[in-house]
């Protein structure tokens, strides 16, 4: 018995170790400063959780396929916020100098106010102080794909290769399609861009009662849209456009910062999952499209549960549209097994 208790002990020790990979690995990538966000991630935990099967398909099948979502299978960390325009900055710069493949695209200088300088072979890449805690937008899916690649490869400085962003979590190769691609997460991937059920659960799941919310910031009522940090009483506030009146949560920015809105978390204690930036997740809904899910600054109803819409991998002209990366230790069974094994072989040589 004691024996059985000390190996639980140590696979779960294990399953504690590596889900913290992913928060220390990203400390040594993005060395911000004090009053810039690093790459925060938490743990969403609960595996085998049910789907939630409320919402109905509506009349496109693309939007929805009435099977529900948010039923993940195994423990995974997630992004606590979108990725920032400051954080997609240090990829650029280890990346990009020549940039291949069109990781930077014009658009982001107006809307994220990322600049790029230099030329071909020598580009540098800033952000206004002002624009550097806000999501980065104006990236194509296969952007996205790329930074997780990076990371997934230990974050290297060089051309964009296999080595650095065209293998890894994803075998890219060079692909910018804007129709057709489909490039699954490959086997054993540890970073990647959120799937529809990984983003989801995170969003609605209620772990206390196993069922689901129908707005991110624990509640079943739409957030108030308002400028950040709004009030502490639910449903909680966001950064969409207001249904009543038509305008802007920040009419001048219009992005705000990630995580501003410090008293409306979800149940896994993630931010901005409405409103703000619309994400890209995996799903693919028809022809290789992307499902985006969350709503942006200029959406209302989409910031809901029951609605998604999509977009294609290669646009990458889209002001509204971020990502949110996950951090999955698999396979976990076959990583654990060997953790658990040394820690009993070392009880027993001691």
């Amino acid at each position: 018995m004691q024996k059985g208790t000390r190996l639980a002990r140590s696979l779960a020790a294990a399953v504690g170790l590596l889900l913290a990979l992913g928060q220390t690995a990203q400390g040594d990538v993005f060395h911000m400063p004090g009053d810039l966000t690093s790459l925060d991630m938490v743990t969403v935990g609960n595996p085998g959780n049910p789907l939630d099967t409320r919402f109905a398909s509506p009349a496109y099948p693309y939007y929805g396929n009435g099977t529900g979502f948010g039923a993940v299978p195994y423990e995974y960390r997630i992004g606590k916020f979108e990725v920032t325009t400051a954080q997609y900055c240090v990829f650029l710069n280890a990346v990009a100098r020549t940039d291949t493949y069109g990781a930077y695209s014009p658009g982001m200088a107006e809307w994220c106010h990322i600049l790029r300088s230099g030329n071909v072979g020598s580009y540098s890449y800033s952000v206004d102080r002002e624009w550097a805690n806000r999501p980065v937008t104006e990236e194509s899916y296969w952007d996205a794909c790329r930074f997780a690649n990076w990371l997934e490869n230990g974050s290297p400085t060089g051309l964009q290769t296999a080595a650095t962003t065209e293998g890894g979590s994803y075998s890219l190769n060079g692909c910018t399609s804007y129709y057709g691609a489909v490039m699954p997460r490959n086997p054993g991937a540890h970073w990647a861009v959120a799937s529809e059920d990984e983003w989801y659960k995170a969003a609605y799941y209620n772990p206390a009662t196993g069922t689901y919310w129908t707005y991110p910031t624990q509640s079943n009522s739409l957030p108030i849209s308002q400028l950040p940090p709004g009030g502490m009483e639910p449903p909680g506030s966001a950064n969409h456009l207001s249904g009543g009146t038509g305008s802007y949560a920040d009419p001048i920015h219009y992005l705000t910062e990630v995580g501003a809105y410090s008293q409306s978390p979800s149940s896994y204690g993630t931010f901005d999952q409405a409103g703000n930036a619309s994400e890209w997740t995996e799903n693919i809904p028809f022809q290789a499209v992307r499902t985006l899910r969350g709503g942006s600054f200029n959406s209302t109803t989409d910031v809901s549960a029951g609605n998604r819409i999509w977009w294609w991998p290669g646009a990458n002209d889209y002001e509204e549209v971020g990502f949110r990366l996950v951090f999955v230790p698999e396979p976990a069974t076959l990583a654990l097994l060997p953790l658990g094994g040394l820690a009993v072989i070392g009880k027993r040589r001691k």
